[in-house]
């Protein structure tokens, strides 16, 4: 019998794994290592931030550690910096808010004030005073000036506190020879140091610019206040003028600064504060303020205005100049200014004021004379003019 021929059967063959194939096992295994390395540095980190130790046999390197803790420590500046900026943001809103609501009663709009003379008193006289460089947010350091000053916020409260007593006890002194029932207050301006002035304004200040102008509004409103309790006067005339450090923008602009300076919001807070008719603010959006004392026309001004020229005759020779360009416009019989830090009288017809912050740093690198800190008190008498110059000591 012949043998059937054995059919061979063919192998099958095995399918050959596509490239898409291969691509999504790649994609898989990739995943999964990543995690496992995510899941490794997590693990790590959480060790760190616990302050767990890595022996040197370890990948992972004193280096890594150094590398984590200042990104930590830059995380943690830029939430604190971050919290700061809400805080301002908060308390900008707020005094935004308040200023809105105070423009009904916008002290600038307000004619300028006078004091009358009461016929039925022989011996009349008016207490003028200047208010002005404070500086409450600055800090000075005894170290940075040889010992000769210190300044921080407790020590701005203390002098503010003496400053007022001070004034109510020489008030009483000249009340033994003549009547005073009116006070004027020019209110002079830099009642701020301003953190965002200068580069380095900042590190010299204890405030942000916020937290200042409601430090500023706490020692005035308490000054203000024991003033009017205890002084016995029965009418407080405070003219008002900016300081070139509240503002805003990068450099003195007359135009705008009247919308731009934290003082404005400032002194309509103030405003707000003591609004009953034993006060009289006034608050132009001009750089500088007039008002009439009797028959006397004076003049306000921050002084940022007047540049001295360094040479022999000091303030005196522009200050003269600048104050004979301004009585061709408006003829005024005494002026009042501030900002150079310094009681004196460079003019026959001129007081510029002291500093409550006292000497400091900038003093000193341009030579200026030491000066203890103090404000200035003058006595109006309306038949003899001016006859009391003195200052008002701050310690």
């Amino acid at each position: 019998m012949a043998n059937k021929p054995v059919t061979k059967k063919a192998k099958a063959n095995k399918p050959v794994p596509s490239k898409t194939v291969s691509s999504l096992a790649e994609k898989k295994r990739i995943q999964k290592e990543a995690g496992r390395k995510a899941a490794e540095t997590k693990r790590r980190n959480k060790e760190l931030l616990e302050g767990a130790k890595f022996s040197t046999d370890e990948p992972f390197k004193i280096t890594d550690q150094i590398m984590l803790r200042k990104e930590n420590a830059e995380i943690k500046s830029l939430k604190k910096q971050l919290e700061e900026a809400v805080k301002d943001y908060e308390q900008l809103s707020n005094l935004y808010d308040t200023a809105l609501a105070l423009k009904t009663q916008d002290i600038s709009k307000i004619k300028a004030p006078e004091v009358k003379p009461n016929n039925s008193i022989k011996n009349e006289a008016t207490a003028i005073v200047q208010l002005s460089d404070t500086h409450f947010g600055k800090i000075i350091l005894p170290s940075t000036v040889n010992g000769l000053n210190e300044h921080n916020p407790d020590i701005a409260k203390k002098r503010m506190d003496k400053l007022a007593e001070n004034l109510i006890s020489l008030v009483n002194k000249e009340r033994a020879e003549v009547k005073i029932e009116n006070l004027v207050l020019g209110l002079g301006g830099d009642f701020m140091e301003n953190s965002m002035l200068h580069d380095h304004s900042q590190m010299a200040t204890a405030f942000s610019q916020m937290e200042e102008l409601l430090f500023c509004r706490e020692l005035l409103h308490k000054f203000i206040k024991t003033i009017s309790e205890n002084g016995k006067f029965k009418k407080i005339v405070l003219p008002c003028v900016r300081g070139n450090h509240s503002r805003t923008t990068k450099k003195m602009n007359s135009t705008i600064d009247y919308r731009t300076n934290f003082e404005s919001v400032l002194y309509n807070l103030l405003k707000q504060d003591f609004s009953s008719s034993m006060f009289e603010w006034y608050a132009p959006d001009s750089d500088i303020c007039e008002f009439q004392v009797y028959n006397k026309r004076i003049r306000s001004l921050h002084g940022w205005q007047v540049k001295s020229g360094g040479g022999i005759g000091g303030l005196t020779i522009p200050l003269n100049k600048y104050i004979l360009r301004l009585d061709q416009i408006s003829k005024c019989d005494y002026n009042l200014m501030h900002h150079y830090h310094s009681l004196s009288y460079p003019t026959a017809n001129c007081t510029l004021n002291g500093s409550v912050c006292g000497y400091d740093t900038f003093a000193m690198q341009i030579g200026a004379s030491f000066q203890k800190p103090m404000q200035s008190f003058q006595l109006l008498d309306k038949n003899r003019g001016f006859t009391i110059k003195a200052p008002i000591f701050c310690d």
